[in-house]
């Protein structure tokens, strides 16, 4: 989440130590988005999706993010109560779950942007796009980051690319999740780590129904007697109701041959099935619908996982930081998302986006809040006239705040602080010791403090 500079303690040697401990042209934040606590106009100046499915709420009717014709087609802000694909229940009543990343407690991450599936009646396009802008007049040297999860059986095909630009200059790539075609045909296993500590290898598939593979074991003597057991023949009726069309029909699974990925037995309702855990038989049919003839198998294990390209980084289930310069100084930095998901089961998230930089030609000097090279009376009259406002952008000069950071919101101590602690002071802090005051120093500017303080009561 957001990262902010704490508010000081009161005048001490120790904070005083601190202080001088503060390095001169330290990046500080210059926006942010959390999508929980980030505030438009304050931490970002502006930010949309394409689609915008703010509005479209999931099962509970109040988690949003979803499309509507589908609970699990995603695209938004949304939490862990979406589906059962994003939340981790290892430690909340479900000890067996093997998908999804944001847990409970410490492991919840609160809002973040999902991303799953983006081909669908809603959009056919199969494209989802958001913008971002950030005001970083007066800073230089800056950085974009964010945190990324994903996992599923990715493609080609997937692409999640996040673009910076500043007044409309070249875009920097910040973040490209995608897979090259080698690592597509590496088919490469992988682990999932969950709250509780289990790394499942694999999933099970959401088509596969475990009634109509009892049905399969309860009939299997007439589908052996069929010319050819792989080719749905005999009907199951779900309902037992006949004739309300939810008719479908069932055989052994066309893998199921005795050769095909190593199985050693045909025909017998297992295929083999290998992870990153290993190899395990796993219960397998064949079903005919209206949609077509499908082989369904009970898991699925974790292959084809996305890779951040810039840094060639396997992304997993775990929230991990991606961080990128962008070259330049101006107005705006515009932050853009292009995203292609063709599949479920493929799920790609992101939360925290940052925006530093370091101011340009900032003093570098501690308390110096109108940058003009010392720590004088008009920082002083800065914190004493504003004591206590938690808006100060109609303060014309006030530029500077303590530890390079922007402001808090209150100014309290932690701005008298910087005054008091550096006052006089013409240069950054040094570590050689030389600018630590003299027990009498502090005690002068102490009285300073208490002074100031009177005067503002007055």
């Amino acid at each position: 989440m957001r990262m902010t500079t704490p508010r000081s303690a009161p005048f001490t040697l120790s904070t005083l130590a601190a202080a001088l401990a503060l390095p001169a042209g330290a990046q500080t934040t210059i926006g942010f988005d959390d999508f929980d606590t980030s505030v438009q106009g304050t931490d970002y100046a502006s930010r949309s999706f394409t689609p915008d499915n703010s509005g479209n709420f999931s099962f509970d009717g109040v988690t949003p993010g979803v499309f509507p014709g589908s609970n699990f087609d995603l695209f938004g802000i949304t939490n862990r109560n979406v589906n059962f694909d994003w939340a981790d229940d290892t430690q909340n009543g479900f000890p067996g779950d093997t998908n999804g990343f944001a847990g409970v407690g410490a492991n919840d991450p609160g809002n973040f942007v999902g991303i799953a599936d983006l081909v669908n009646n809603d959009n056919p396009s199969g494209i989802g796009e958001a913008t971002w802008t950030f005001d970083i007049t007066g800073y230089e040297n800056i950085t974009v980051s964010l945190d990324a999860v994903a996992w599923g059986d990715f493609e080609t095909d997937d692409i999640f690319l996040f673009e910076a630009s500043i007044d409309g200059g070249a875009a920097t790539t910040v973040f490209n999740g995608t897979m090259t075609q080698a690592q597509d045909d590496a088919n490469t296993p992988y682990l999932l780590t969950m709250d509780d500590g289990t790394t499942p290898d694999r999933a099970p598939l959401p088509f596969y129904v475990q009634a109509e593979y009892d049905f399969l074991v309860a009939n299997q003597a007439a589908i052996l007697a069929q010319a050819d057991p792989t080719v749905p023949e005999l009907e199951f009726d779900p309902d037992g109701t006949p004739g309300n069309g939810d008719e479908i029909k069932i055989a052994f699974s066309s893998l199921d041959d005795g050769v095909t990925n190593g199985d050693t037995t045909a025909l017998d309702g297992f295929v083999p099935n290998t992870g990153a855990a290993g190899t395990f038989e796993e219960m397998a049919y064949s079903v005919e619908n209206d949609f077509g003839i499908f082989d369904e198998i009970e898991n699925a294990p974790f292959v084809d996982p996305l890779f951040e390209q810039v840094s060639d980084t396997q992304l997993t289930n775990e929230l991990q930081t991606f961080t990128t310069a962008v070259a330049g100084t101006g107005d705006t930095l515009t932050l853009t998302l292009l995203a292609a998901s063709n599949g479920g089961g493929e799920q790609f998230g992101f939360d925290n986006i940052v925006i530093e930089g370091e101011l340009i030609g900032g003093s570098g000097i501690e308390g110096d809040y109108d940058d003009g090279g010392q720590v004088e009376q008009t920082d002083l009259d800065f914190v004493l006239s504003n004591w206590g406002d938690t808006d100060i952008s109609d303060v014309t000069g006030w530029v500077n705040f303590p530890g390079g950071g922007a402001f808090d919101g209150l100014v309290d101590q932690n701005e008298l602080d910087g005054v008091l602690l550096n006052w006089g002071s013409t240069s950054a802090p040094d570590f050689s010791g030389s600018n630590v005051p003299e027990p009498t120093s502090l005690a002068v500017l102490a009285g300073l403090g208490a002074l100031a303080l009177r005067r503002r009561s007055a």
